[in-house]
């Protein structure tokens, strides 16, 4: 289709539009990236000066929306002029991410590529370490006036790349690959709540999603299986290039937050999370505490289970909790339903752990920790009537 405003549009199997554009302003970025031999669709258009454009519509092979010209013609108007202040935004983020994504990389591949991965976090080095891959506008959400523009970049630095948001031609976010990529919310399926923050409504799973911060736990991160198999082949454990496999979320202390509920949080609900939170790092040792003396409690089994040529590395003997910091990390936070029979709301927190594939499973109610165990320990069972 040939468009008045972005040119030849072609459909895709994605269920897009689709064209490319060129951005001169980031012509010579990302010369560290590991993508010269790649033959990637992203790749072939860098090489001719332009990235590719996406267009996600609401009904297959339907016209751009007058939002979508609005918001892409107010981001050619402001050009560098944006470009700079989504610089700005991205050095801020990664001088905040680099000290512990320095951390964990020495912890599993010790200095290799170190410095050429994560280097001291300079503006005019940040721009060899990140390269824009994708630009997706994205179509008005129900309820808004605005679409947003999403632009998503591959990074030395984090695996699966990271995103950014722009509204009326200003940034207003980066974040994880998803701030790109998917849809906006509609405001009517968010809220911004006293206790939990920002929320949005994921109506098929019954359930608020959100953030849980707490730094405490950025000190566990599993590396331990990956640093044995670099140590013995110079790749990952899943037989991978060495790479920051860290998310976005978790350099920044945050993990995914579910909130489960029929409608509306609860008041009971907030109060557990209030609870949790009022003394926040005590009660976040209790539950690596709890890990660690269930570790030690089944530590024969655990062994047992483990593959032996490598059981030293994924489950060895611990004398302390410091000793589980390699082999462990906390992946997503869970508010269980309220229900008024059984106490307070339990909170739910699940781990992927080097020994375990299955994952671990913690929950904390009225002040303590209730059980460890399975993964289903972190995860509540809802009504029937709920997902009828």
């Amino acid at each position: 289709m040939k468009d008045k405003d972005f040119g030849k549009l072609d459909w895709t199997y994605y269920d897009v539009w689709k064209t490319s554009v060129a951005i001169p302003y980031f012509r010579n970025y990302g010369q560290r990236l590991n993508t010269a031999t790649s033959k990637s669709e992203e790749e072939v258009l860098f090489k001719k000066g332009r990235f590719l454009l996406t267009l996600d519509v609401n009904e297959p092979r339907e016209p751009p929306s007058a939002g979508q010209r609005s918001a892409w013609r107010k981001v050619t108007d402001r050009g560098d002029r944006l470009w700079n202040e989504l610089m700005d935004r991205i050095v801020s983020e990664y001088r905040i991410q680099q000290p512990i994504r320095r951390k964990w990389w020495k912890a599993a591949y010790g200095e290799h590529l170190l410095d050429h991965v994560l280097p001291s976090p300079d503006r005019s080095m940040l721009a060899e370490l990140i390269r824009p891959f994708q630009i997706n506008v994205k179509p008005v959400p129900q309820g808004s006036q605005a679409a947003e523009v999403g632009v998503a970049f591959n990074a030395t630095w984090i695996e699966n790349g990271f995103g950014a948001s722009i509204c009326d031609g200003k940034v207003r976010e980066v974040g994880p690959i998803d701030v790109a990529l998917l849809r906006s919310v509609s405001p009517a399926d968010t809220i911004s709540h006293p206790v939990f923050g920002v929320l949005h409504r994921d109506r098929q799973a019954h359930r608020w999603v959100g953030v849980f911060n707490c730094k405490v736990f950025q000190d566990f991160f599993r590396v331990a299986d990956d640093r044995s198999a670099f140590v013995e082949t110079g790749m990952t454990a899943s037989g991978q290039p060495p790479e920051s496999y860290m998310t976005w979320d978790f350099a920044k202390g945050d993990f995914q937050l579910d909130i489960y509920t029929a409608r509306k949080v609860t008041a009971r609900q907030a109060a557990a999370m209030r609870e949790f939170k009022a003394d926040l790092e005590a009660n976040a040792f209790s539950i690596l505490q709890s890990v660690s003396d269930y570790y030690r409690k089944n530590y024969k089994r655990i062994r047992r289970l483990c593959p032996r040529y490598y059981a030293d590395q994924i489950a060895p003997r611990i004398s302390g909790l410091d000793d589980l910091q390699p082999l462990m990390e906390l992946q997503r936070v869970r508010v269980f339903p309220d229900f008024a029979d059984r106490g307070g709301v339990a909170l739910g927190f699940e781990f992927a752990c080097t020994w375990d594939l299955d994952k671990l499973g913690v929950r904390w109610r009225a002040g303590k920790v209730e059980k460890v165990g399975a993964r289903e320990t972190s995860v509540p069972i809802l009504p029937k009537q709920w997902r009828a």
